[in-house]
């Protein structure tokens, strides 16, 4: 299901929840998957806690992430402009549900060109106990991948906390844009009451069951953290622009 505007190019994500279908250079394909680009999810409960990437792959990069995640562990939707995706996996004691989406609206050309796509989360624990819960949305710098300016250094990001929305700016030197694969790309989060956000829990994730250093210097991440209490539902909301 592609994320994006009507006629601002778009990122298609596919059934297993990577990011691999890039159209951001209008009227050019490209299929490729980058590992980096991935949610994640951290879960301590009764003082055992374990983290995993949300994706049935075995890439051969990152072998620090646990990408233990069965096939079968989930099931995949899609309705245009709208793609679920409802992880019910044995290994974790909660039901985690994914709405994608980007604005296409009916009759308002304006909203539906903005290259925009939006998440929103939907938490539910099911046992008896309360737990901690935490998602991460991890991205990799890609301010001119696609036509190796990314390969000539440079790129950097910036957390940002504005407008009450937290997150991170990756973008490149430089003030003018002049090409598609210039300009500055950001993934943010709306702060709520039920949610902490921050930029950089490296530490709690690796007390997961991720160890050592957790993303390289080029991918910045985005978390949600909220204690979903026993048999409630939490709704996390993030987007990227």
């Amino acid at each position: 299901m592609p994320l994006g505007g009507l006629g601002a190019g778009a990122i298609g994500r596919t059934y297993r929840g990577d990011f691999a279908r890039w159209h951001l250079d209008i009227g050019a394909h490209r299929f490729e998957s980058l590992p980096a680009n991935q949610f994640s999810v951290f879960v301590s409960q009764g003082g055992q806690s374990q983290a995993h990437v949300l994706a049935p792959m075995q890439p051969d990069i990152l072998p620090e992430w646990n990408w233990d995640m069965p096939v079968g562990a989930g099931t995949y939707y899609a309705l245009f402009p709208k793609a679920w995706y409802v992880y019910d996996w044995d290994a974790l004691p909660v039901k985690l549900t994914q709405k994608q989406f980007s604005p296409i609206i009916p009759g308002n050309y304006q909203a539906s060109s903005y290259p925009v796509g939006l998440f929103e989360w939907t938490i539910e624990n099911p046992t008896s106990e309360p737990l901690n819960l935490g998602l991460m949305f991890s991205w990799q710098n890609m301010v001119g991948w696609g036509w190796g300016k990314d390969l000539e250094g440079g790129n950097y990001n910036q957390a940002i906390q504005q407008d009450g929305l937290t997150g991170v700016v990756f973008t490149r030197p430089g003030d003018m844009v002049s090409e598609e694969w210039d300009g500055s790309f950001a993934i943010v989060a709306r702060s709520k009451r039920a949610s902490r956000s921050a930029t950089a829990p490296a530490s709690r994730w690796r007390r997961g069951a991720i160890p050592g250093p957790i993303l390289p210097p080029t991918v910045g991440w985005k978390t949600w953290t909220t204690p979903p209490r026993p048999n409630p539902r939490s709704r996390l909301p993030g987007r990227w622009l």
